[in-house]
């Protein structure tokens, strides 16, 4: 047998000790009056001590680096031990005094809950234990109220403890076991496990979901003359945010911990004749005279009959894995964004929850990661309350004018809560005795770690809430969810503090349901589509906010507005009549940029994440005409997969409305598109500076962001006297029905249809199948010369290194609309020249730097009107013409040359020639185009 470490000795021999003590005076631990306390210190410690545990902290280490996590004193709410490991909590332990049997009790459950709704990642493991007996669980599954011990990997009694099996389980527990990885082994790989590992907010979202089903499908049956899609989802929307709403203040310890859940045993273990709800309106109008607030005002929810049955459900196994303690208000924000993608359909017959029919147009749920919230807060909000007094912060208006479900009012509450506590705990002037002025104690209630010795009022908490906050959503359902996030927000911390009356303030004045972008100018409509589009006034003092309006506007304007949404011929039209972006593009976001700048105080901040499209694309040009006017202070290009659930490229741009001075200059950062993002800190010096006159002086305004490109751009540009398009003409291929493919020519009008693939320099033709070129084609030219004949076929997709990709073709077959035809207008230019300019280094560079599209994840992409708008290099000089046909028939046949060879080293050889072939070309582009060494130098490097 393997000899057991000098550690696995000490502890055998110390939990023996132990064992025999715990046996010999086990009766009197057994008593009622023998504490969770006694039981800690003489037993429960000295247990993981002999496991190698520094529970005492004798390393003197930090809170948030030592080894073990003792919670001491009153722990509701928090588990008694956090086992670390260089900072990263891996189990917890809930203790118990031995007189309370860890079989009936709810110490497994409670344990299982401190893990699955920790913040923290990877927190599998939680035990249970009275000394009398120790439990171990794995509490990556969702706890399970019913079945409290799902998850059980072992079980010993005290008088089994000294047993192999127990010793060696134990053991596993230790430092130095766990040191070495054993908890991993522990985890079971079972479907059902993986299957239940996933994030709380996934499964939360899911359960939410499940239970707006379970009740519309009920209110339904129950009520089958309440057949309005609006209300239904009202009244079963303000039902649930008041049962998470009292979990939430509950697991805070605002209000009374566990009535909830009293209420709803007691119905189901009583008389089943007398509804639920009947307990419920009590609880939620004793709540509404405690609270005030919004929520748990007088509802039409209270007039209906809900299924006690399904609510006492929801309360007594739906809601009691969580501990909302633990979940912080961000992300029940990013679970609700989510959730309000969803909305409950009804038909004559039943009731669905389904997606609205906007998400699923634009792909998905466009939630902001916290991140991004924080970056965009702290550069308006941020920046605006910089050096400020109280009395000065409490004028600014902050306006989310698409609020969802408020993460980013969240944020900047959260923002101007830390500015006041920190303002006050700095300039607390001391009276006799260590108390503070009447003025400041009113501010300053309460000790709190988080801010030294004092926390804000929540008088100052509800006065900031109500002077600062400020939010519009079409969806009266996000503005109940800002409402109640923004109360969660405020009562963080508040732990017992429900003494006063009516403390929540009304946000009714703050956050309004309405359409953003139009207003009741729209005309007469249809009760169907009032309710639909929802029109706004702004400038009325009664239902918009005229008042601030009146006053010259918001301060700040933040957010992450609707991208890709749909909307009807009456939106169409006066969004065409009321806002100037929107033309060649038609996408409401840019409605939303532009009414906001609307709503700007002057010298306000603005901020938005938005697709990067703008930036550069074709049929921007007056979106970024309108933002030139404005002084733009930041854009950060974003890396991809910002969003979890939608796939979209973007950007954040922060602006101020202000005249911008001639030499003002913007700071730009560019991410690499592999980046994964936690957090957006960047430094000053890490921004590159871009005059923003330069992007108002450009033809076309595009917003290149790289400042030696810009320069290199516009010297190219003054110094060529050619375009693409002055060269060259370009026509996309067919569109058409695949059902209009043929395995064999049907006619003279039939072709051959290409869907081979194209590469620089390089055709794999395949084109096996034919087509008629007639008018059942959805779209083709008028020509058949784009066909036919010596050709360049430009790809539409930019290849992974961010080049364009062009090759000659020369025999007749039909292409598709994912590769243009590339004719010459010139007889003294040959196509071959043209395709070394469009394969050069050099174009790729100019065309990638102007074209936003072209830097997407999804299809970055190649544009005809950008291509035709690049400068033509200078080919007056014949000898120089020459060379590059000379240069460019030389590589296209050593292409030939490569795909017909058969020895792996030929190939090699031939690539090294095609290698040395593209430099020169690329060389001789730069000479064209009369680029110094330090400008190719710029060229070069970029493509590293």
């Amino acid at each position: 047998m393997p000899k057991h470490t000098p550690a696995r000795e000490k502890f055998e021999k110390e939990l023996a000790t132990l064992v025999a003590r715990f046996d010999q005076h086990r009766a009197d631990y057994l008593r009622s009056d023998y504490s969770e306390a006694e039981v800690r210190l003489q037993f429960i410690n000295p247990l993981f001590e002999a496991l190698g545990w520094d529970v005492q902290n004798q390393a003197s280490k930090s809170r948030a680096e030592c080894d073990v996590v003792v919670e001491r004193g009153e722990t509701i709410g928090n588990p008694d031990y956090a086992f670390r490991l260089n900072g990263q909590t891996l189990f917890y332990v809930e203790a118990k005094a031995p007189h309370v049997s860890l079989e009936k009790s709810s110490a497994a459950l409670q344990a299982k809950k401190y893990a699955w709704n920790t913040p923290e990642p990877f927190v599998y493991f939680a035990a249970a234990t009275d000394f009398e007996e120790f439990r171990f669980y794995d509490a990556s599954l969702k706890p399970d109220p019913k079945h409290p011990h799902v998850g059980l990997i072992f079980s010993y009694r005290y008088n089994e403890y000294l047993t192999k099996q127990a010793l060696d389980d134990m053991w596993q527990l230790s430092y130095e076991a766990v040191g070495a990885g054993s908890l991993e082994k522990l985890l079971k790989p079972s479907a059902r496990a993986a299957r239940q590992r996933s994030p709380l907010d996934q499964i939360f979202l899911s359960d939410l979901t499940a239970w707006r089903e379970k009740l519309a499908k009920s209110i339904f049956k129950i009520h089958p003359e309440l057949i309005d899609t609006a209300d239904l989802n009202n009244v079963v929307q303000i039902f649930l945010d008041r049962l998470i709403f009292i979990r939430v203040a509950e697991d805070r310890g605002v209000l009374e911990t566990g009535r909830l859940k009293q209420i709803a045993r007691t119905w189901k273990e009583g008389d089943h004749d007398r509804s639920i709800m009947a307990e419920l309106l009590l609880y939620f109008r004793d709540v509404n005279d405690r609270l005030n607030g919004e929520i748990f005002r007088r509802h039409r929810c209270e007039e209906l009959r809900w299924e006690s049955a399904l609510a006492a459900e929801i309360v007594l196994e739906g809601l009691e894995p969580y501990d909302f303690n633990k979940i912080g208000v961000e992300l029940l924000g990013s679970i609700y964004e989510r959730y309000l993608g969803k909305t409950i359909r009804v038909t004559a017959t039943r009731a669905v929850v389904e997606d609205k029919p906007e998400v699923r147009k634009a792909g998905g749920v466009y939630y902001t990661p916290k991140y991004i919230v924080d970056y965009i807060v702290n550069q308006t909000v941020g920046k605006l309350i910089e050096g400020k007094t109280p009395a000065q912060i409490a004028k600014l208006k902050i306006l989310d004018p698409a609020c969802g479900s408020g993460s980013f009012l969240i944020g900047a509450y959260q923002k101007l809560l830390d500015y006041h506590a920190a303002y006050y705990t700095q300039r607390a002037s001391r009276r006799g005795g260590g108390g503070l002025s009447t003025h400041q104690a009113r501010l300053l209630q309460e000790p709190s770690a988080e801010y030294g010795d004092y926390k804000l009022s929540l008088a100052e908490k509800a006065e900031i809430l109500r002077n600062n906050i400020f939010g519009v959503d079409i969806d009266p359902q996000a503005v109940e969810i800002t409402m109640m996030s923004l109360y969660i927000k405020m009562l963080e911390g508040e732990r017992g503090a429900m003494m006063g009356q009516g403390i929540l303030p009304r946000l009714n004045a703050n956050i309004k349901c309405g359409n953003s972008l139009i207003a009741h100018d729209i005309g007469v409509l249809t009760e169907e589509d009032g309710a639909r589009i929802n029109p706004f006034d702004w400038n009325s003092k009664g239902e918009g906010f005229g008042d601030i309006m009146a006053a010259g506007g918001f301060d700040a304007v933040i957010g992450n507005p609707p991208y890709g949404a749909s909307f009807g011929d009456s939106e169409a039209k006066y969004f065409v009549k009321h806002y100037s972006v929107f033309g060649d593009v038609k996408d409401v976001y840019m409605c939303f940029i532009e009414m906001s700048i609307a709503r700007l105080a002057k010298n306000g901040r603005f901020s938005f994440i938005v697709p990067s499209a703008w930036l550069g694309g074709p049929g921007y040009g007056k979106l970024r005409e309108l933002l030139l006017h404005q002084q733009i202070e930041n854009i950060v290009l974003l890396p991809f997969n910002v969003f979890a659930d939608a796939y979209v490229d973007t950007t954040v741009f922060v602006a101020s409305k202000r005249i911008p001075s001639n030499d003002h200059q913007v700071q730009t950062f560019v991410y690499d598109k592999r980046t994964r993002l936690e957090t957006i800190g960047l430094n000053a010096n890490e921004y590159r500076a871009v005059e923003q006159s330069a992007w108002s002086t450009s033809d076309d305004k595009k917003f290149v962001l790289d400042p030696g490109a810009i320069d290199l751009i516009v010297k190219i540009r003054q110094s060529m006297q050619s375009t693409f398009d002055d060269v060259t003409q370009i026509k996309r291929g067919v569109l058409f029905d695949k059902d209009l493919l043929t395995d064999r020519r049907t006619s003279k009008t039939s072709y051959r249809y290409f869907e081979g693939d194209v590469y620089r320099y390089e055709i794999n033709l395949l084109a096996n199948r034919w087509i008629e070129y007639d008018d059942r084609l959805k779209e083709r030219p008028k020509e058949f010369v784009w066909f036919e004949g010596e050709r360049i076929l430009l790809r539409r997709l930019v290849n992974r290194r961010q080049r364009l990709m062009a090759a000659l073709a020369v025999e007749t077959f039909v292409t598709n609309k994912n590769l243009y035809s590339v004719l010459s207008k010139r007889e003294d230019i040959s196509i071959k020249a043209v395709l070394g300019a469009l394969n050069s280094r050099l174009i790729s560079y100019l065309y990638i730097n102007q074209v936003t599209q072209a830097t997407k994840d999804d299809f970055p992409q190649v544009t005809i009107k950008d291509v035709l708008a690049l400068p033509f290099p200078n080919f007056t000089d014949k000898s120089r013409h020459d060379k590059m046909v000379t240069l460019v028939e030389r590589i296209l046949e050593l292409h030939k040359q490569k795909q017909a060879s058969k020895s792996d080293t030929a190939r090699e050889r031939i690539q090294r020639e095609i290698n040395i072939t593209d430099e020169q070309i690329d060389a001789l582009v730069y000479e064209l185009y009369g680029l110094t060494k330090d400008e190719i130098k710029i060229v070069e490097e970029s493509a590293r």
